[in-house]
């Protein structure tokens, strides 16, 4: 199975946007990885089986995106960071 990274500076998540990562098959995993991970805590990142989300935010603690982690899914957070009005759902 191929694994893909996508590699983004910046992700931006407001005015109750979603984000959900469509593999082109259930058998490739994919990987998003961003330096920081902006929103206004409206909006939402989805990651599902076979996928991963890293979050990495060297300058800014802040965590302002609610994430969804469903079962098969992988969340990889700093050793710090702040959240303010968000959730995180893990299945």
């Amino acid at each position: 199975m191929p694994k893909q990274l996508r590699h983004n500076n910046f992700l931006t998540a407001k005015s109750n946007v979603h984000y959900y990562i469509f593999a082109i098959d259930h058998r490739t995993a994919f990987t998003l990885r961003a330096f920081r991970f902006e929103g206004d805590s409206t909006g939402s990142l989805h990651v599902g089986p076979g996928q991963m989300a890293v979050v990495q935010h060297p300058e800014d603690l802040e965590l302002l995106v609610n994430i969804y982690v469903y079962k098969g899914g992988k969340l990889v957070l700093p050793t710090d960071f702040i959240c303010h009005n968000i959730n995180i759902f893990l299945w």
